[in-house]
């Protein structure tokens, strides 16, 4: 059995994901408010989280009534119904294991 381990995106790989999962999407985010949401609260986050939050923001967007625009409001409402999974111990673990 082989493991490999693969670390939590850094806060330009978060806004990437953000950014990529958000194309074609109607959004009244900045891009500094983007940057800034992924710098700053998502911190802890994997990729699949990431892309996790856009969905749920999506979903959410398409909830209220007129046409659907994702949010910075939506976005950090599918974070704090979100948060990252991934422990603090976790990740001192595979730090401590990575060869």
């Amino acid at each position: 059995t082989h493991l490999l381990y693969v670390p939590l995106p850094d806060a330009a790989a978060r806004e990437a994901i953000f950014v990529s999962q958000l194309a074609g999407v109607p959004s009244s985010v900045a891009e500094s408010e983007l940057a800034a949401f992924s710098r700053d609260e998502c911190d802890g986050c994997s990729g699949a989280e990431c892309a996790g939050l856009v969905r749920s923001a999506k979903m959410s967007a398409l909830a209220r009534e007129g046409p659907p625009c994702v949010s910075l409001e939506d976005l950090r409402g599918a974070l704090a119904q979100n948060p990252p999974r991934t422990s603090r111990a976790t990740l001192e673990f595979y730090e401590k294991w990575k060869p």
